[in-house]
């Protein structure tokens, strides 16, 4: 029997930006490929990650069998290649599972009806239920009843499915145990699932050089309705044995080109010594070999000991090196309807304290959109978070995509949810030498019960905000200042989202766009985004450059009228918040002297070095060398030297303002710290000097 399995990926994007869209080898298709080739060896399974090889491959040798990995970056691509698959090649069983294929009924049923080529799903964790439906097609019994751990239609349109055992993993003794805690006896379809890494099952994608992601655990025990993961089916956690998953590191990164390592546990940490053992491993592979030279992966959503041993041990290979500690929301009511679990803000400060101390960055994220939250909840918390002294926090809006419990029928009118749709991020693409257009779109909760579209927008233009403010660090030393002074920094956003921009013409301008394009990026349907996109290809326009935030930061720093007013109405704000503060004559040097020559206008000429003089002691602050912040106060000005980062620099080199890829990209490409000028103490001359600035970034009057 020949199978191929197909876990697609926007391919032409992969050698694009490696960072922000890593091309990984596919490890789900794996695992099932390696079961299928110790337990069915006669058959013939290929795998497939390029479109453009699978329709190749299709055509010169048809499969008796096809599988696709639905997930929510490739739910159109796939649908649209399966098509294809069902054309050329009407005698092919095409079968349907993955992160994106729900194991409720109904959303089976609409599944099949939207998936018209899908003649069988596998729901959950697949081997088992594959090997089953392989094994009844082999024998032609396929459509006798009901096969374990797959669905189908009958002939009348109703739905059959078998029941599901999950399968063994190897080394996870609790595993026997169902999520009812009862014993049942193994059956002939447990399977101790072998490693695609170690049989060499994924070799021909680490020789052509995919980032290698390990899965040491699978299961999360936690139940977020927002998440795919949160499914009853998946809530037991179970370890891989140590020793394969060292093995697989070793064997992984042996073999690719990459020198990085994403692992895919849900929660690392959550196993305690064992987790804490892995890191020392990688760690100490690192030392003795040289790789890997970065580690992604996702801290425990509660914070353990363990957690904390691993975020410092990989510290130094982190590959956002953040200490990330999710919370969503704050609104107790959107918690508990979506099923959330978050560590208490002592615990917080605990942790944010404890990083600090180890100058490890922490970062959170919060989603907008859940049942319950309104604009008001929603920024209540992101300000409390970063009072708190959190480093990064990340704002995205709520995402439904089949999969997950808020996406199904009755959640949503229960909670009322408004949707619309928006174009991803390089999740689109042409194929079979441009037969093929596919375009994968997000759907967005622009309302509910609690908040109209307007709110949207405005936690939109906040977010936005956010981004310019804190998000890409512009004004993270200054916050420290606000802390120590005893002033709350955090509401600046929310001042920024509802000033009236009528008095700043350019950054008014801005705002005016910025709303436009976010009212017009949202579709009432999939189809709109797709006919909209083939339009595009068709007058052959640039795609790229969708992330609004960062495209109109991009824009706001290309300009400097944009940014002198940016700068003017935070100074008056804080002027505002400082009139009878003891210190505020410090805080104002900074915000007038300081902040101004260490922003960086994103221009290829943009000045460099930059020489500037100011009354605020920047040498003593930077080596905090001082008892209370009064003393940062100089009775005269001193001269410093601003230096723009290699980095920024080199990327600047080639930066074009009017190209929506550029404003993105330099953001994408760039890292926070090297956004901003470092600054020097010059040799000081024995004249007086007035306090001076950048000439591009001039100072705001105050």
């Amino acid at each position: 029997m020949r199978i191929y399995l197909a876990e697609l990926y926007h391919v032409h994007h992969a050698s694009m930006d490696p960072d922000q869209y890593p091309y990984t080898v596919p490890l789900g298709i794996g695992f099932l490929a390696a079961t299928l080739s110790h337990r069915m060896p006669d058959c013939e399974v290929r795998l497939f990650r390029d479109p453009n090889r699978l329709l190749k491959a299709v055509r010169a040798e048809p499969p008796q069998v096809m599988g696709f990995s639905f997930s929510s970056w490739n739910t159109d691509l796939s649908r649209r290649v399966s098509e294809i698959v069902r054309s050329s090649c009407p005698g092919t069983v095409i079968v349907g599972g993955g992160p994106s294929v729900d194991d409720a009924d109904d959303q089976l049923i609409d599944f099949f009806k939207m998936f018209c080529a899908i003649d069988y799903l596998v729901p959950n964790e697949g081997e088992s239920g594959l090997l089953a439906l392989l094994q009844s097609i082999e024998h032609k019994q396929e459509r006798q009843g009901p096969i374990p751990g797959v669905a189908y239609l009958d002939e009348s349109g109703h739905l059959v499915r078998g029941g599901y055992d999950r399968p063994i993993v190897p080394g996870a003794a609790r595993d026997l145990k169902r999520i009812s805690k009862q014993e049942r006896p193994a059956s002939a379809l447990d399977i101790e699932i072998p490693s695609p890494y170690l049989d060499g099952t994924l070799d021909s994608f680490l020789d052509e050089g995919l980032l290698p992601i390990i899965q040491t655990m699978r299961g999360c025990p936690y139940l977020c309705h927002f998440c795919v993961s949160g499914t009853t089916e998946w809530n037991t956690v179970r370890g891989f044995d140590l020793e394969r998953v060292k093995a697989e590191i070793d064997y992984a990164l042996s073999r690719s080109s990459s020198n990085d390592l994403i692992l895919t546990d849900e929660n690392l940490g959550l196993m305690g010594e064992r987790d804490v053992e892995i890191a020392r491993y990688i760690m100490e592979r690192r030392r003795t070999q040289g790789s890997p030279s970065r580690l992604y992966y996702y801290t425990a959503k509660i914070v353990t000991p363990a957690s904390r041993a691993i975020v410092e041990l990989v510290a130094p290979i982190a590959w956002i090196g953040e200490f990330f500690m999710s919370f969503q929301t704050l609104n107790p009511q959107a918690r508990q309807a979506i099923k959330r679990t978050n560590i208490g803000m002592d615990k917080l400060a605990d942790n944010v304290l404890w990083a600090r101390e180890r100058k490890i960055l922490t970062s959170s994220e919060m989603i907008y959109g859940f049942p319950y939250e309104t604009p008001q909840t929603f920024f209540d918390g992101i300000e409390q978070l970063i009072q708190i002294g959190m480093d990064v926090v990340h704002i995205n809006t709520l995402l439904l995509f089949p999969g997950i419990d808020l996406a199904a029928k009755d959640v949503r009118e229960n909670f009322a949810l408004q949707t619309r749709f928006r174009l991803s991020d390089c999740t689109y693409g042409i194929y079979d030498d441009g037969k093929l257009l596919s375009v994968d779109s997000e759907e967005v909760v622009v309302g509910s019960r609690w908040s109209t579209e307007e709110d949207y927008f405005a936690v939109r233009r906040y977010g936005f905000f956010h981004m310019a403010t804190v998000g890409r660090h512009y004004l993270n030393e200054f916050s420290r200042l606000c802390s120590e002074v005893g002033i709350p920094m955090a509401p600046i956003t929310r001042h920024l989202t509802f000033t009236d921009y009528a008095r700043y013409p350019s950054l008014g301008t801005i705002m005016v766009d910025y709303r436009q394009e976010a009212e017009s990026e949202l579709k009432s349907s999939r189809e709109e985004i797709y006919q909209e996109v083939r339009e595009q290809v068709r007058l052959r326009k640039d795609i790229r450059g969708v992330k609004l935030n960062l495209v109109y930061l991009g824009i706001l720093l290309s300009s400097p009228s944009a940014t002198r007013e940016l700068l003017e109405v935070i100074l008056d704000y804080f002027q505002g918040v400082l009139e009878h503060h003891p210190e505020r004559e410090v805080v104002v040097a900074y915000l007038k002297e300081i902040l101004p020559n260490r922003i960086v206008l994103l221009n290829p000429d943009s000045d460099d070095p930059i020489r500037f003089s100011t009354r605020f002691d920047y040498s003593k602050w930077i080596s905090r060398s001082y008892q209370c912040v009064s003393e940062l106060l100089l009775p005269q000005p001193i001269e410093f030297e601003a230096t723009m980062c290699d980095e920024l620099r080199e990327n600047l080199a080639t930066f074009n303002a009017t190209r929506r890829t550029d404003l993105q990209g330099i953001f994408d490409k760039t890292p926070r710290k090297s956004l901003l000028r470092t600054v020097a103490t010059l040799p000081q001359s024995t004249s007086t000097v007035e306090p001076t600035g950048s000439k591009l970034l001039y100072q705001p009057q105050s």
